[in-house]
């Protein structure tokens, strides 16, 4: 029997961050289901590991502990799950948490232990589970801030998981951007590096690497062949695939060359209530829309929902003073490119008299965010289709 201490807080913030990145469907959760944790004997090793992967992402960290008796390399793989009631725990000083390996019915398990409370989680194989190396952080570049970038733009990537590149984030040196053809983020992130320079740009999947990243402060970065290396600090190594298809990096950059006739500087606080007002009748419908007017200085939001009760609100601003224009917006796109919009104001840019042409909200400064409005509603047989589709 082996058994491992922890204090509480450290733990459950480390189990949070590999359950965000265990799989829970698919293939990736037939071949790396769950979280491993890997133990060294007290005389060696101050720190226990704790690692998962989706195939895309994978996540190790260095853990402190506060004791530990195996007396070999040991390595436990439990489902995700353990986070949970590991997040359940009190935590505080001198708050700690024992995790043991004993034998039950069926097999052999990992067991917690904090206070009086007491659970068991039977132990998955561990044979055939992904392993990766540690990577040389001398060969990494810091890079300012790189977590809060991809974190500004990476809602604006695809959601589909076949959508590749355009489910991805690309780098080129300037600027990352999210682009999934209807709505595009772009913000500057200088790197100065020779491995990008080499890759020409790079493409990594959006979602999850800035869930494990602080979001100020340096982080290191790098890239091998197929993977983006990355490393907040010393205790955390992150790598993440390189998508081997090109970026239509084009079709994104064509989007921003528009130019915009209309120009509204706003506080974000009553754009946003308009709009979660507008949610809260249609939030639940599949495919969303909100018709959003802007003129006689004026900015108004209505929807109608399935059940034909319909909600409108209206906002003085000071500018548009043309006649009202009626873009048709899946909200969703707006309050995105909004509630990640640094700051209390924003710069909205748009067309006094083509409601089909591209919104630009910004923040007067280095985030700019690109909404593409629906030219029509859809008729009914038109969403059907749509529905199918997805």
């Amino acid at each position: 029997m082996t058994s491992v201490v922890f204090e509480t807080a450290a733990l459950r913030d480390v189990l949070k961050k590999a359950e965000s990145i265990a799989p829970t469907r698919g293939h990736a959760f037939d071949k790396a289901a769950g979280i491993v944790i890997t133990l060294y004997p007290e005389a060696e090793s101050q720190y226990a590991v704790i690692q998962a992967t989706n195939l895309d992402l994978w996540y190790k960290e260095w853990v402190p502990i506060q004791s530990c008796d195996a007396t070999e390399v040991t390595q436990w793989r439990v489902a995700a799950k353990i986070a949970a009631v590991v997040a359940t725990l009190p935590i505080g000083s001198g708050k700690t948490v024992e995790l043991t390996d004993s034998h039950m019915p069926g097999g052999r398990a990992v067991t917690i232990k904090s206070g009086r409370l007491k659970n068991n989680w039977q132990k998955l194989p561990i044979e055939y589970y992904p392993e990766w190396d540690t990577f040389d952080p001398d060969e990494l570049t810091e890079v300012e801030n790189f977590g809060n970038r991809i974190a500004m733009v990476e809602w604006a990537a695809s959601s589909n998981e076949a959508d590749v590149p355009m489910n991805g984030v690309y780098f080129d040196g300037q600027y990352v951007v999210g682009c999934d053809g209807y709505k595009m983020a772009r913000v500057p992130l200088p790197i100065k590096a020779e491995w990008l320079d080499n890759h020409g740009g790079i493409t990594i999947p959006a979602r999850g690497i800035s869930t494990l990243l602080r979001q100020t402060g340096t982080v290191s970065v790098g890239a091998t062949d197929t993977q983006l290396l990355v490393m907040p600090d010393p205790s955390i190594q992150i790598r993440t695939s390189v998508y081997g298809e090109r970026y239509r990096a084009a079709d994104a950059y064509r989007i921003m060359g528009l130019e915009h006739d209309g120009h509204l500087e706003l506080s974000k606080a009553p754009i946003m209530e308009l709009l979660n007002q507008a949610m809260v009748l249609i939030g639940s419908e599949r495919f969303p829309l909100i018709d959003v007017f802007i003129g006689k200085s004026e900015l108004a939001v209505r929807v109608v929902d399935q059940e034909e009760s319909d909600l409108g609100n209206v906002i003085e601003v000071n500018g548009a003073p043309h006649k009202r224009i009626n873009y048709i917006i899946t909200p969703k796109l707006l309050i995105d490119a909004i509630e990640k919009c640094p700051g209390e104001r924003l710069h909205l840019h748009y067309s006094t008299d083509n409601p089909r042409m591209i919104m630009r909200i910004s923040n007067g400064g280095d985030y700019n965010a690109w909404v593409i409005p629906r030219k029509f509603r859809p008729t009914a047989e038109e969403k059907a289709e749509e529905e199918k589709a997805a």
